[in-house]
């Protein structure tokens, strides 16, 4: 009688059904581990933006060191000849222009590269906003006149290099006005680049992640550097 060796045995095929079941079974696991693995990478996108804002609230914090105590100051204005504003005043502090001026959280990222406005070109177009009353005042914003450092913001998610008041934070993923096609200001579905809020500096250099709701509601007072 011939006897097989157990190695060289016939293996049973798998059946229709059985392959279905395997099928099925790994798209049950992959179903489970895409939005995990989604969340993480979101996690790490705001990781690297809260990292950028240090990197920039450093730079800002040098820049005033080295000139008098001074935040960065326009030359010229909107109207009238080439404006000069804060990204090109600080960016030697940063080693030049780099990722580090653009959020990865936001799909924006990559574009902008170069970015020309008012005269000016950008070889990578900042997507943070400088408070506006730090770089537009007048007579320049000394450090010194800020109250409550810890508490005011300083740099912050926005969808323009230009733009540093409350719309260019919940509109930081889109067009930087209130109306943005969607009408933001009374539907409060804001625009926001890290799960509902968006990443934001201060002036004592510390960086914290708030909702878009929070930081709706008390922006007249965080974005006003002299107010009590």
């Amino acid at each position: 009688m011939l006897h097989l060796h157990p190695s060289r045995r016939l293996r049973r095929p798998f059946t229709l059904i059985e392959l279905l079941v395997v099928i099925a079974i790994i798209a049950i696991l992959a179903a489970m581990l895409l939005p995990a693995l989604s969340q993480a990478r979101a996690k790490a996108r705001a990781v690297s933006c809260t990292s950028n804002l240090k990197q920039l609230s450093l730079a800002v914090l040098m820049y005033v060191d080295d000139n008098r105590e001074y935040f960065p100051q326009q030359v010229n204005t909107y109207s009238a000849g080439v404006w000069y504003i804060w990204p090109h005043q600080t960016v030697d502090y940063i080693g030049g222009w780099s990722d580090a001026l653009q959020c990865p959280g936001n799909p924006l990222f990559g574009d902008r590269r170069p970015q020309s406005y008012h005269g000016m070109t950008y070889p990578i177009g900042p997507l943070y906003g400088l408070t506006t009353a730090l770089w537009q005042s007048a007579s320049g914003m000394l450090q010194a006149r800020v109250q409550r450092p810890s508490f005011k913001y300083m740099l912050f998610d926005s969808n323009h290099l230009a733009l540093g008041d409350a719309r260019a934070i919940l509109t930081a993923n889109a067009c930087a006005h209130w109306s943005c096609g969607d009408n933001v200001n009374s539907t409060h579905a804001w625009k926001v680049p890290h799960n509902g809020g968006a990443n934001l500096s201060f002036i004592d250099g510390h960086v914290e992640w708030r909702t878009g709701n929070a930081i709706y509601g008390d922006s007249s007072v965080r974005l006003n550097p002299t107010a009590p």
